[in-house]
């Protein structure tokens, strides 16, 4: 597929630094609404409300975020950024919307929760297939 592709131009493709791209944009919004709305974050995914706790602790995910995406944004070797960039991707699927997917206890609120499902499984096939 990734030579028919190259054929006709590159297609869907994208480079690595494209890809390292991609993820800082998709990654930036989600930081900037667990700083600014961490409760919209709860009621969009789930039929449950945010008490102060979980809202405190949304918002400091962001605070480890934010440097990482600095991070990707500013380094100089896009082998580097492209490898932590499909690890962070791969690991926050992993641990937030497939888990709550096949976690029975969590129930995600659809159609909303397929939106980041979709997004991290984009997201990995697109670092897997980045040259």
């Amino acid at each position: 597929m990734k030579s028919v592709l190259t054929l006709r131009g590159g297609g869907i493709i994208p480079t690595k630094e494209r890809y390292v791209k991609m993820v800082t944009a998709a990654f930036g919004l989600y930081a900037l609404q667990f700083l600014v709305t961490p409760a919209k974050i709860v009621t969009d995914h789930f039929d449950a409300q945010p008490d102060k706790m979980m809202e405190f602790w949304i918002r400091g995910h962001a605070a480890t975020m934010i440097p990482l995406l600095y991070v990707l944004f500013q380094t100089s070797s896009t082998e580097l950024a492209h490898k932590a960039a499909l690890t962070w991707v791969l690991g926050i699927g992993i641990l937030y919307p497939w888990n709550a997917k096949i976690n029975g206890d969590l129930k995600p609120k659809y159609p909303m929760h397929y939106f980041p499902e979709l997004l991290m499984a984009v997201l990995s096939v697109a670092g897997f297939l980045a040259n």
